[in-house]
Order: C-alpha cells, then sequence, then structure tokens
C-alpha cells in the first residue's frame, strides 16, 4: 500500500518544482544570452536513465534523486518507490512550465537572465571545488594536521574557573570579603552575578589561553587551584570575582574525534590557495556603483 500523499506535501513538491525563485539576486554573473541557456538547458545528459519525454523533452534519473534528495527530512523517510508516481508528474509539471516560460521569453528578463547565469555559476563552481578538495584531502594531509594540532596544544593548560560578574567595584569587593570570610562562591554566584553563567554558580567549565577577554584570562591563569581572586579584575563586561577550581594539561582529541574540524579547515585552506593562485595571475578591474565605496580598481597581472 502507497503511503498517502498529504496536502501539505503536495504544497512542497511544487515549491521544489518551480526553483529556488526566491534566491539572492547576483551582482556578477559570465554573460550568457537567453539562446545559449535554453540550448543547455535542454541539452542531452550522456550516460542517464530517460525516464519519460515531455514533448520530445527527457526527464531524467538524476532529475528524480535531486527533486527526492531536495525533500524536507519528514518526506525523505518515505520510501522512493513510494512517491515515484509524484514525483515524476511534478517533474513533467516542471518541464511544461519551463518551456513555457521560455516560449514566453522569460530569459528577455534581467533579473530572470542574471539568476541563470548565477544559479550556472554555483552548480559548475561547487561541483569543480569539490573535486579538487576530494582530490587534495587525503588521509595522509589530515593525519599531517592532526599532528600539527598536537604539537601545537603540547605543554599548554587549561582551567576550570568560576566568575561573579557585577557592575561596579564596590560590589566586587564587597563579595571578595563575604568569601573571605567563608561565603560559599557558587551560591554568591547565583544570587548575585549578571552573567549568562549565575544560574550554574559561575561556572565557566574548562578553557585555555585565548578563549577569555585578556585581563580575565591573566587573572585566571595566575591564581592556583581553590583560589579566589583578591582583587576585582575589569573587563568591557565589568567587574569579576574569579575563583579556579583546577589546572590540567591540554588533552588533545582523538584522531577521530577532531576529523570534522582537521576537514574543515583543511577544506578552507585548499580553496583560499586555489582562489589565492587564480587571483595573483588575474587582471581585476572592480567598478562599484557610486555611493557603494570601495576601491575603484584592482589589478593582478
Amino acid at each position: 500500500m502507497k503511503t498517502p500523499i498529504t496536502a501539505a506535501f503536495a504544497g512542497t513538491m511544487i515549491m521544489l518544482m518551480l526553483g529556488s525563485a526566491g534566491a539572492q539576486s547576483p551582482h556578477n554573473a559570465t554573460d550568457m544570452t537567453p539562446d545559449a541557456l535554453r540550448e543547455m538547458a535542454g541539452r542531452e545528459v550522456p550516460d542517464d536513465t530517460v525516464i519519460a519525454r515531455v514533448n520530445g523533452q527527457p526527464v531524467y534519473v538524476s532529475e528524480l534523486i535531486l527533486l527526492y534528495e531536495d525533500l524536507p527530512p519528514q518526506y525523505q523517510q518515505i520510501p522512493l518507490q513510494d512517491i515515484y508516481e509524484q514525483l515524476v508528474a511534478r517533474l513533467i509539471d516542471r518541464k511544461l512550465l519551463t518551456a513555457e516560460a521560455f516560449d514566453n521569453k522569460q530569459l528577455e528578463d534581467k533579473e530572470t537572465l542574471r539568476r541563470a547565469q548565477y544559479a550556472i555559476e554555483d552548480v559548475v563552481l561547487t561541483a569543480f571545488v569539490s573535486k579538487k578538495v576530494n582530490a587534495l584531502l587525503t588521509d595522509e594531509t589530515l593525519r599531517a594536521a592532526y599532528a600539527r594540532l598536537e604539537a601545537d596544544l603540547s605543554g599548554k593548560e587549561e582551567v576550570e574557573a568560576r566568575h561573579i560578574l557585577v557592575r561596579s567595584r564596590e560590589e566586587a569587593e564587597a563579595l571578595i570579603k563575604q568569601l573571605i570570610d567563608g561565603a560559599d562562591f557558587a551560591e554568591l554566584a547565583r544570587k548575585n552575578s549578571v552573567g549568562p553563567s549565575a544560574q550554574s554558580g559561575g561556572s565557566l567549565g574548562f578553557f585555555q589561553r585565548g578563549q577569555m577577554v585578556p585581563a580575565f584570562e591573566e587573572a585566571a591563569f595566575a591564581l592556583s587551584p581553590g583560589s579566589v581572586s583578591r582583587e576585582p579584575v575589569e573587563s568591557k563586561f565589568g567587574w569579576h570575582v574569579i575563583k579556579v577550581e583546577q589546572k590540567r594539561p591540554v588533552q588533545a582529541p582523538g584522531f577521530e574525534e577532531a576529523l570534522p574540524e582537521l576537514r574543515s579547515a583543511a577544506n578552507n585552506d585548499i580553496v583560499a590557495d586555489l582562489v589565492k593562485g587564480l587571483r595573483d595571475n588575474a587582471t581585476i578591474e572592480t567598478f562599484p556603483p557610486e555611493g557603494l565605496g570601495g576601491e575603484k580598481s584592482e589589478t593582478a597581472e
């Protein structure tokens, strides 16, 4: 028995069929004529399976898969075979509407033409960059990056601390006096701190150097475990009273744990190097419209 298709699903399908009409307008795209765009849209795709024809124009299985993958998560729970007919129907509708739009010279509209050009650029460059990244993002590259991470963390320490944030030095000094007299730090933080950590007794967890504002960080790392700052510490947020719970060496995460961050950083580096190489060998001229600012021209040869 096939899964029933709800009205909400039908509405979603129509929106997907119409594509990303609400996408941001492009500011720059490779010039391509309306006729060239129409020819490209109707071009035969090699090594793809035709699942329908609409006035002679093929509908490919790859289009079906793309439409299915673009469905919201709740609809991707439905097996593809259970909504196959509905998906094909929407693709047929899309082909009919697209042909009608071409026949009515929709691409003569400047905004439509720019969006179409921009969309082509986006698809091509995404595929190209992905291919480049996949070729260079090897296991060897990732393990070398992990070795650098381990070396960078070696010898570093982190502290676990609490703090009480107040608006004035006088408030901070009064709290320090209560702590010297034996008051509980976490309780005072819950009652007096104006910071977001108040509910957790001022707990900030563990942090390393470079993760806090300089004055706070300097004071925290100077304290011994179990001790409280005897002088209020001022930052742009206000006045702090700090307690260090413990210190420990920074432990590098395991390779598998660090892998997502390593991949992301390596990906960014590869793309940045690719763009830099292209810029270094390009002649670039910019013509900012009046009132938008920016340099009049940039040239690299």
